[in-house]
């Protein structure tokens, strides 16, 4: 089988799902989560793919959403990341982030700093988050 180099995950609809199964909106974002963790340990522990980007939260997103989303998505963001850290390690797995830093809490920020300075490896492998990141924003800067 032949496998590209990079893929990239575009996540869509969770706030779009809750609401038609009439479910809190943490719900669905929980479970994309689960879900991404899996596609990381896989495309990690089975494939030769040596790039995986997932776009986590986009610019546009950051500034349509509401704090309390806000705040629980920031929190998903470090707390999925507990049992993926581990795995990442034993990979030697890259941890990198692409993102504007302008109106991201500071607590975050601190946060993926240091997981960025645990999680770089002299490896090819490299699992990408995309966090207050869009392409208006991009072609502005």
């Amino acid at each position: 089988m032949i496998y590209p180099k990079h893929i990239a995950l575009i996540p869509d609809g969770n706030r779009t799902r809750a609401k038609e199964n009439w479910l809190p909106q943490i719900i669905w974002h929980m479970e994309w989560t689960k879900t991404v963790n899996n596609l990381v340990k896989y495309i990690f522990s089975n494939t030769p793919i040596k790039v995986f980007t997932v776009w986590w939260l986009s610019s546009e997103n950051l500034k349509e959403r509401s704090q309390e989303e806000l705040d629980y998505l920031f929190d998903i963001y470090k707390s999925f990341n507990n049992d993926m850290f581990e795995f990442l390690a034993e990979k030697k797995v890259n941890m990198r982030w692409i993102w504007n830093r302008n109106w991201l809490p500071q607590h975050l920020l601190d946060f993926l700093d240091n997981k960025h300075k645990e999680l770089s490896f002299d490896t090819d492998q490299h699992l990408v988050l995309a966090i207050n990141y869009g392409w208006r924003d991009e072609l502005v800067r």
